[in-house]
């Protein structure tokens, strides 16, 4: 049977959910959390929230899955407004680019270097 590895974090939520279930303050849980784990034991704070989570009936010690950011810059039409200034003045800075595409100078460096393949 192989095993799985368990990241820290969830291992030290197990932890506290166990011993929210036996009534320990939350102040000694971080207390053994901190013996047990030294530097990677959850911040004080980590710790009361998800004494606090447990303690109202939460049950899974994962991550809610939430939506991320998805990248807005570098996008086909920006690539294209890019290869057109830069066509039409090809000593336009970055900055300058960037100010002209509203966009920031790293999705501007990435869309020059990655995309349009120019230095």
């Amino acid at each position: 049977m192989s095993e799985q590895k368990v990241p820290r974090s969830v291992e030290q939520r197990v932890m506290i959910k166990f011993l929210v279930g036996e009534n320990v303050p939350s102040a000694e849980i971080h207390q053994r959390l901190q013996q047990q784990y030294g530097e990677e034991c959850l911040s004080r704070t980590c710790v009361f929230e998800w004494c606090k989570c447990f303690r109202e009936g939460r049950e899974c010690v994962e991550n809610e899955p939430h939506d991320r950011r998805s990248g807005t810059s570098v996008t086909e039409p920006n690539i294209y407004r890019a290869d057109t200034i830069i066509r039409e003045n090809r000593r336009i800075t970055l900055k300058e680019l960037g100010a002209m595409l509203s966009i920031s100078v790293g999705s501007v460096e990435d869309i020059v270097k990655y995309h349009l393949h120019y230095r």
